[in-house]
């Protein structure tokens, strides 16, 4: 995804907003960085979150990321 103000990708982990555009169709987003969109987050439509990464890169949305269970082999003791 890149950040419709600067560009750039918005990386894995990086700190993004997500805002609904919905004159391109349901279920259609642009996306910016959180640092390139400041006051965007005080907009309700709005998500602000991490883009991680699964069998695909995905949004989770910032008060959601603290229910991730963590992967097979994360948290373990190498032995």
């Amino acid at each position: 995804m890149e950040c419709i103000i600067c560009g750039c990708d918005v990386g894995l982990g990086e700190r993004a907003v997500v805002m609904p555009f919905p004159a391109a169709g349901e279920e259609c987003y642009l996306v910016a960085h959180h640092e390139c969109c400041p006051g965007a987050e005080k907009i309700e439509t709005n998500m602000v979150g991490y883009f991680l990464q699964g069998s695909g890169k995905f949004f989770v949305p910032r008060e959601l990321v603290g229910h991730l269970e963590p992967t097979e082999g994360e948290g373990e003791s190498g032995g």
